[in-house]
């Protein structure tokens, strides 16, 4: 991060530049196990004391009251997994454009990789 401003209940942020390519998908991709090695290392950080939704409260209307244990967590998940959203440098993955960031269960971005894998990377839900 460059910079930071915080004006009319806004908290802008300038970051350095990345030329990189989007995240390609596909079966055969040489992408997919750095967006794996990036998703390992999500998946450990919890997260900071910032307020965010919690995955519950993201998507908890959609479960049983009683299933609520199983999206809770304090670890920071990205959500939003689409190859557009995973540039890739020299041999590195990075996960950017985090507006839907939230706090929950490790388990969930690489969750949400999968269903985006077979939406934007034409793998079967068998493979």
């Amino acid at each position: 991060m460059l910079w930071r401003v915080r004006a009319g209940g806004w908290d802008f942020l300038g970051f350095e530049g990345l030329k990189a390519k989007w995240a390609d998908y596909a079966p055969t991709s040489p992408d997919l196990p750095l967006v794996v090695s990036a998703l390992a290392q999500v998946t450990t950080c919890l997260a900071p004391r910032a307020r965010l939704l919690t995955a519950w409260e993201r998507w908890g209307y959609y479960c049983e009251r009683k299933d609520e244990a199983h999206l809770v967590g304090r670890y920071l998940l990205h959500t939003d997994l689409a190859w557009t959203n995973i540039l890739v440098r020299h041999g590195r993955a990075h996960l950017v454009d985090w507006p839907w960031a939230a706090l929950g269960p490790a388990w969930v971005d690489p969750a949400l990789w999968a269903v985006r894998l077979i939406s934007d990377g034409s793998h079967t839900p068998a493979a």
